[in-house]
């Protein structure tokens, strides 16, 4: 009860900092061969604003659209479409995701998936924060390469068998974990890739994954691990394989783009995902997002 509490307090204190993006004028939006799309519910749509905002400020180009979870009110998408210009709002449930899992945001890697035929695609999480003008993402679009958010852990391109090995000391029980171990014992293992990146930025170039792909991996995962494939995180796994395996994959420079803890300074970042609870970490993301409001507005 006491977590709930705190985690509400943090939200309100979170909104207070993002509700000056209300008053930034709309994005412009193009037809050019790029989509920014992301899920989104009912209460990140002021944090969502400030991803996107400062985020397509680097692009100045190309059109949004948003995955509703189903919490999404009229209020909220009277707002999105305020300032996100023919923005396109498509719920969950229509998404077919073709025996894959559904939830954990699987729907959403499908939407990409669709939409990357005719057009690059940009994942867009709501706790991120785009803060320079990036040019390793924009010239990744202008070149038609995938890219993806590192960790400190995902910093290269390995095998699967590599990332087995490397998986095989962590003392872990999540899906990330449990997936990555098996990944030796799936079929051409050395022939085929993966990287231990973030799902919340990354780029899709067009006709760059397959759904047949995403079948048959997701088939194979949940055929050595069970159902534990169907908890939070399996969507990511996914998204990190199918980036990994396409033509000359990005993993973008960090701690220039990279998933906030304490030890980064912002004044120094191009991207931050402030993940979790870092979104409530010593008032960082508040003041990160209102300095980048004042940007806007200016």
């Amino acid at each position: 009860m006491f977590y709930r509490l705190k985690a509400s307090l943090g939200l309100k204190k979170l909104n207070a900092a993002a509700k000056g993006i209300l008053q930034t004028p709309p994005i412009p939006v193009t037809n050019d061969p790029l989509i920014f799309l992301s899920q989104l519910c009912h209460r990140d749509v002021l944090a969502y604003l400030v991803a996107l905002k400062s985020i397509h400020r680097a692009f100045k180009q190309g059109r949004v659209i948003i995955m509703d979870d189903g919490s999404l009110t009229d209020e909220d998408k009277a707002i999105l479409a305020e300032h996100i210009p023919e923005v396109v709002i498509r719920p969950i449930a229509e998404v077919d995701t073709h025996g894959c899992p559904r939830g954990g945001t699987w729907e959403r890697l499908w939407a990409i998936m669709e939409m990357s035929r005719i057009a690059y695609v940009i994942q867009v999480d709501a706790d991120l924060i785009g803060l320079g003008p990036m040019p390793e993402t924009v010239a990744a679009y202008q070149s038609d390469r995938c890219f993806t958010l590192g960790s400190r852990m995902g910093q290269s391109i390995e095998t699967f068998t590599t990332t087995s090995k490397h998986a095989s000391v962590l003392n872990s029980k999540h899906v990330q974990t449990l997936s990555e171990r098996i990944f030796k014992e799936l079929p051409h293992a050395d022939q085929r890739y993966y990287v231990r990146g973030c799902s919340g930025f990354a780029g899709f170039a067009q006709n760059s994954i397959k759904p047949e792909t995403l079948i048959t991996f997701s088939e194979q995962v949940e055929t050595k691990i069970g159902s534990v494939w169907h908890e939070w995180g399996s969507e990511q796994i996914s998204s990190n394989m199918l980036i990994a395996n396409t033509t000359d994959p990005l993993i973008l420079p960090h701690p220039a783009y990279a998933n906030y803890d304490p030890d980064i300074n912002p004044a120094n970042a191009q991207l931050l995902h402030f993940v979790g609870t870092h979104r409530f970490y010593r008032g960082i993301y508040a003041q990160t997002a209102r300095k980048v409001i004042k940007d806007l507005t200016n």
